[in-house]
């Protein structure tokens, strides 16, 4: 009896390599920056104004852009949009919950009489309205910046 009872002490002991030791987190990649407006003024309709990065090089609808969003294969910021009085530079930051991704299609949107599925584009990570990548792997941590013109808005992706 003592015999099994000390073998079962001793693999139990044994069996606890580093007892009730946290597991390890892993950090997520962050997409940061700031939309910087350059020129002209927000609509009075404006509601929001929100960043979403696609996977997708390019839309071609709508309905392609929210089904994007709803199935996890794009990120749609919180409404960034504090007070219509201070459209200078407004930051904003992504913790990606993957681990590698590569988004090739990063905008700057308003969203219009307070309905989310009602979205302007008015900046475009890129330049000359050509979209830049951003690949983030593992803890990346990339910062970018989304020109704005009102008075000059890129061509709509839907």
């Amino acid at each position: 009896m003592r015999k099994s009872l000390l073998v079962i002490i001793i693999s139990l002991l044994s069996s606890c390599n580093n007892g009730l030791e946290p597991p390890i987190e892993r950090a997520s990649p962050i997409l940061s920056g700031n939309i910087i407006v350059t020129g002209g003024s927000l609509l009075d309709s404006a509601t929001g104004l929100r960043v979403a990065a696609f996977k997708l090089s390019s839309l071609d609808s709508a309905s392609q852009f929210y089904n994007e969003i709803l199935s996890g294969n794009a990120y749609l910021s919180d409404n960034l949009l504090i007070s219509k009085a201070d459209l200078d530079t407004i930051p904003f930051k992504f913790e990606i919950r993957e681990n590698q991704i590569n988004f090739k299609y990063i905008i700057a949107s308003v969203e219009k009489n307070g309905d989310v599925f009602n979205q302007t584009a008015v900046g475009i990570f890129g330049e000359n309205n050509s979209p830049f990548e951003v690949n983030l792997i593992d803890d990346d941590s990339v910062y970018i910046e989304i020109f704005v013109d009102f008075n000059n808005l890129p061509p709509q992706p839907f």
